[in-house]
């Protein structure tokens, strides 16, 4: 598939099916809204994976993720999309998603390397997710800042998953650092702790691409 409208149709119907999928499960099947709404976001994210190789400039990626906003607000407005919105708290997460991989895939374009798309938004992805789970589990030292509740043993997970991504991604183009790594999952982990609940889709990755840009700029990474 070579034709670039195509491509964003395509993808456009991929996510479509997706919020089908949930809608489904939600109304037809009783999954809980909380079970539909990982589904739909991890959908979401697997299909943002595929944007670097299917799109070679930002205007369609732009475009699609502001497509994605307006179904977002119009879903809150109007009062559908319950197996994404039907929760009790306030969450703008979902909203902040599409303008950090909007800006990821930017500066991809601009730097002319995938770890700039590809390392912030997994650290997001599987880092995030991972620091929740182990401070649940493992719940050590746990403060309890203005907008949520973290803990040492949550933290320290964050920062070794970003830390282990970073080894992975740097390694392909860059000359490889340990600094760097290093860098990168302090700051990423730092604007996690520190961030609040939903906002923290929007100010890990852009931590993410501060930190690559900040090596790359003074030669920790060439």
């Amino acid at each position: 598939m070579h034709n670039p409208i195509l491509k964003f149709l395509g993808i456009s119907v991929a996510y479509l099916i997706l919020f089908g999928l949930g809608e489904y499960l939600y109304h037809f099947k009783k999954m809980s809204v909380e079970k539909t709404r990982k589904l739909v976001h991890l959908g979401s994210g697997g299909l943002a994976m595929l944007f670097p190789l299917l799109f070679q400039t930002t205007a369609p990626v732009v475009l699609l993720c502001g497509s994605f906003l307006l179904l977002l607000w119009l879903a809150k407005r109007f009062g559908f999309l319950a197996s994404v919105n039907n929760i009790s708290r306030q969450s703008a997460g979902s909203y902040w998603f599409p303008i950090a991989v909007s800006v990821c895939f930017y500066a991809q374009s601009y730097f002319g390397h995938m770890a700039f798309y590809y390392l912030p938004l997994l650290t997001l992805t599987l880092a995030d997710p991972m620091a929740c789970f182990v401070g649940k589990k493992m719940p050590l030292y746990v403060f309890n800042l203005k907008h949520s509740q973290k803990s040492i043993g949550g933290s320290l997970a964050f920062f070794l998953t970003a830390f282990g991504l970073a080894h992975l991604f740097l390694g392909f183009g860059f000359q490889h650092d340990w600094t760097a790594c290093a860098l990168f999952a302090s700051t990423t982990c730092l604007f996690e702790f520190f961030g609040g609940k939903g906002h923290d889709n929007i100010s890990i990755p852009l931590a993410g691409v501060g930190a690559l840009y900040f090596t790359q700029s003074n030669l920790i990474l060439c």
